[in-house]
């Protein structure tokens, strides 16, 4: 989903953005944070039969805020890594339309921040885009 993947680039932000099957190993010793990116894809529904059939795709490209801290004193407020996660919701807002050549891509919901879970080697926020593309 090269749009998706365009539009996340352009995510003004100084955080590392780490694609699925990517090797990464945090910055500055675990000093800063990091978005790792997963994308979902659900069962494809098709639309049409016979020749110039159409589906329906549809899944959820995850953004999961993560940090790595080597240092108990590196680890962030709960609204520093919030604040992360709204940038995310506010950069793919409901009914976006992104358009890669003649695939086009559409944000079906306000992308949907999760809990937080701090974990004694990790922090992590999940932020859940829902997308949708016809082909």
């Amino acid at each position: 989903m090269a749009a998706l993947y365009t539009r996340l680039s352009l995510l003004n932000t100084e955080i590392p953005v780490v694609y699925q099957l990517k090797r990464y190993s945090p910055q500055n010793g675990g000093r800063e944070p990091f978005i790792r990116v997963n994308l979902y894809r659900n069962k494809p529904q098709r639309l049409t039969m016979g020749e110039g059939n159409v589906s329906l795709h549809k899944g959820i490209l995850q953004c999961t805020i993560t940090h790595i801290p080597t240092q108990a004193d590196w680890i962030k407020s709960e609204g520093d890594y919030l604040a992360l996660g709204e940038k995310l919701v506010e950069h793919f807002p409901a009914d976006l339309t992104l358009w890669h050549g003649a695939a086009q891509v559409r944000i079906t919901h306000i992308p949907e921040i999760g809990t937080i879970f701090s974990e004694p080697s990790q922090v992590t926020l999940p932020v859940s885009i829902y997308w949708q593309a016809d082909q």
